[in-house]
């Protein structure tokens, strides 16, 4: 892979590894007000919580793109995949018009889903983008001595 190449794949993965980022804070903030709820917090703490469902949706469809434009640069990346936060608008509006327990604890569930999902794949980015600096550097330093000479 030429350096041109490693470059970009870098920048691609440095770009789908914010977009994770922002949704793994989405997600966790989501989780914190799910136990809330949970815990008894109402409308409010339920209008809150999908709202930053909403946020984390958003992050991860951002992060999906991104992860595709990586997938791209670097032409083939094994184990990277994308990452689906599933809104079901029927257990959503089961949740906040009834507010009880047990659709709290399923909205719960898809959080915390989300939440492993988002995870693996910073690791398996953050994992990628190390591979990729090492090729860069062994690159690098080649062409940098041979330039000297």
């Amino acid at each position: 892979m030429a350096a041109r190449d490693v470059q970009a794949a870098r920048e691609a993965g440095q770009r789908a590894l914010a977009s994770l980022r922002e949704a793994e804070k989405s997600l966790d903030s989501a989780r914190n007000w799910g136990f809330v709820d949970i815990l008894g917090g109402g409308l409010i703490t339920s209008l809150v919580k999908h709202s930053r469902m909403d946020d984390a949706s958003e992050a991860i469809e951002r992060a999906q793109t991104d992860l595709e434009t990586f997938a791209k640069a670097l032409k083939s990346v094994s184990g990277v995949t994308g990452v689906r936060l599933e809104r079901d608008g029927v257990l959503e509006a089961f949740d906040v018009l009834l507010d009880n327990s047990i659709s709290d604890l399923f909205v719960q569930s898809h959080i915390e889903d989300a939440r492993s999902q988002v995870k693996t794949s910073i690791s398996r980015v953050t994992a990628i983008l190390a591979e990729l600096g090492q090729q860069d550097a062994g690159s690098g330093s080649g062409a940098g001595s041979g330039c000297n000479r």
